[in-house]
């Protein structure tokens, strides 16, 4: 449950009534409760992904991508991302398909996990290309914004920043005396 699950299932749950959202992903879920859970609000949850080695993965992207597109007939691609490559091979799949609108949402402002090095380069050198396979862009803060996209005019660029639902954390005595009864602790 990261962040950009979080946010997506959040905007899943408060979408307007009628308007059909359904999720693309490249990592399989841990928790085929999540799926069940997205199902019953009227999402499908498609895996274009694969397990095949690393170097080969890019290219499988672009091609599960490119046949869920155009077998699925959808006019908007919001594509969440934190490298500009990944962006790109997701941009690249939804224009050959013939997708109308094309938003971009870049999540982080520098690179994670292992080979640092070769994910940064492959980002320098792709995030360029961002604009000319878009038509929308997006991105959870201005830093986030200035690392995917630099040189785009900031007007571009929507801010969707990662809220949380803060009622689901507000003070409540009645969970209060339950937790502490639960853990035995003693007012």
């Amino acid at each position: 449950l990261g962040g950009v699950y979080a946010l997506v299932n959040s905007v899943i749950r408060n979408k307007p009534e009628g308007l059909k959202l359904d999720i693309a992903c490249i990592a399989e879920f841990e928790n085929p409760n999540n799926i069940e859970r997205l199902k019953a609000l009227g999402t499908d949850v498609h895996y274009v992904g694969t397990r095949g080695p690393r170097w080969t993965r890019p290219s499988a992207y672009y091609r599960n991508t490119l046949k869920l597109l155009r077998d699925g007939g959808y006019d908007c691609v919001h594509i969440h991302g934190d490298v500009a490559y990944l962006l790109l091979i997701f941009a690249k799949a939804a224009r050959k398909a013939g997708v109308q609108k094309i938003i971009l949402h870049s999540h982080a402002a520098g690179i994670d996990g292992g080979s640092r090095r070769l994910k940064a380069a492959l980002h320098r050198l792709c995030r360029g290309a961002l604009r000319r396979n878009a038509t929308g862009f997006a991105a959870c803060s201005d830093v986030a914004a200035a690392w995917m996209y630099p040189g785009l005019d900031a007007s571009r660029v929507r801010m969707v920043v990662n809220g949380i639902e803060v009622d689901r954390f507000a003070w409540d005595p009645a969970v209060r005396r339950r937790i502490r009864g639960e853990l035995r602790l003693e007012d």
